[in-house]
C-alpha cells in the first residue's frame, strides 16, 4: 500500500486543498468498511477481521528496497526494514 497508495498520496498533499493525513484517513475508514463487510461474511470471520486489523493498522508495514537489492546484485536476498504505518493514529508519511 505504501508503494502504490503512498505515492499518490504524496504527489496529492497539499493540492485540491488535501492533506497526507486527511487522505491517509479516508484510506483508512475505507480499508476498514471493506475488510469488515468482507470478514462478516466469512466462517471465522472474526478472527480474520482481527488478524487484518492488526496487519493494516496496528503493526509498522515491511519496506523493501528494491533498487538498492538490483544495484547491488543482490534479488536474491530479501532487504527490508520497518516503516511507520500511515493507518496508525497520528502517523503520516
Amino acid at each position: 500500500m505504501q508503494s502504490h497508495i503512498g505515492e499518490l498520496i504524496k504527489l496529492l498533499d497539499g493540492y485540491y486543498g488535501l492533506t497526507a493525513g486527511n487522505l491517509w484517513q479516508r484510506v483508512s475508514a475505507l480499508l476498514e468498511q471493506h475488510l469488515q463487510r468482507t470478514c462478516s461474511r466469512l466462517e471465522n470471520g472474526e478472527a480474520i477481521l482481527e488478524q487484518e486489523m492488526e496487519a493494516f493498522f496496528r503493526q509498522p508495514w515491511p519496506a523493501t528496497a528494491f533498487i538498492r537489492m538490483r544495484l547491488q546484485d543482490q534479488s536474491e536476498y530479501t532487504r527490508s526494514q520497518e516503516i511507520p504505518n500511515p493507518l496508525t493514529e497520528g502517523v503520516v508519511l
